[in-house]
């Protein structure tokens, strides 16, 4: 006896997944992403139709153990998001610049979108790591852009005027966007 489906259709891309009924609960949970297009699928409130919640998740890149970055490509755009709520500690801050210096250096990708989501907390010697980062991307015919910067970091960029420096925008797609217009 075959286990029941459903069929699930995603609203970014349009097509259909087929998932085991018994995966309903994961869906409804956030937990499924569209085969297709990789993008989370939520229920929408009486329909039968799922949409894709948040940005598109690309292919996923590799990183190192106890990496500091997620990485992702998106066409010919490295998405890193960061896997920490904050950033104190010296020895952290050298791993970072080791891991944004990869994604040029390892992935050859010149353009990239720094997501600060989860981050909360950095010090300011993260400041110096992402203009150096800019600078070397720039130096490559690429750009930086940063996204989904909290109101404290923001104030932080504001009161150093590094932000200046940077395109900042709202969240990932938007940030994801301005650099597919440069390519």
């Amino acid at each position: 006896m075959t286990e029941p489906t459903i069929s699930v259709k995603c609203t970014t891309c349009g097509k259909t997944t087929r998932c085991k009924e018994r995966d309903a609960n994961r869906i409804f949970e956030g937990k499924i992403r569209c085969l297709h297009c990789g993008m989370l699928l939520q229920p929408e409130k009486r329909s039968t139709t799922w949409h894709a919640a948040g940005p598109a998740l690309g292919e996923v890149l590799e990183t190192g153990k106890n990496a500091l970055l997620t990485l992702r490509r998106h066409q010919e755009i490295a998405i890193a998001g960061f896997a920490t709520s904050s950033l104190r500690d010296l020895l952290e801050i050298g791993r970072l610049e080791k891991e944004l210096h990869d994604i040029l250096d390892k992935h050859g990708l010149r353009h990239v979108v720094v997501d600060f989501t989860n981050l909360k907390f950095m010090s300011s010697s993260v400041l110096s790591v992402l203009v150096r980062f800019q600078t070397k991307v720039r130096a490559a015919g690429g750009a930086v852009v940063l996204c989904s910067v909290s109101p404290e970091i923001q104030n932080v960029l504001k009161i150093t005027r590094v932000g200046e420096l940077f395109d900042i925008r709202e969240g990932e797609s938007d940030a994801t966007r301005v650099l597919l217009r440069r390519l």
